[in-house]
């Protein structure tokens, strides 16, 4: 008898959740959303950056050695040699 009961209870589990989650679908269909903050039909999106952006980015991000540097080539062989002996500077 016990199993029986065990067996009807969980035959009505899955119809449960089932019923749960079509309720909280329900409640979830009926959110809007906000309304647009005043004034916001007046405002034209330019898409893109603009030109201030552009020269702000130049001042904060000053790397003028990392410009348009190509990475794929070895920059240690454009490094001038090293004097090999440098001659001593004469003293009066």
């Amino acid at each position: 008898m016990k199993s029986h009961t065990i067996r009807v209870l969980f035959s009505g589990v899955p119809l449960v959740f089932a019923l749960a989650g079509g309720a909280m679908a329900g409640q979830a269909s009926k959110v809007k959303a906000p309304p647009l903050p005043p004034g916001s039909n007046l405002v034209q999106v330019d898409a893109g950056v603009t030109p201030e952006e552009v020269s702000r980015q130049k001042r904060a991000h000053k790397h003028s050695k990392l410009e348009k540097k190509d990475y794929t080539r070895d920059d240690s062989l454009d490094a001038p040699p090293a004097p090999k002996n440098p001659k001593p500077k004469k003293t009066k």
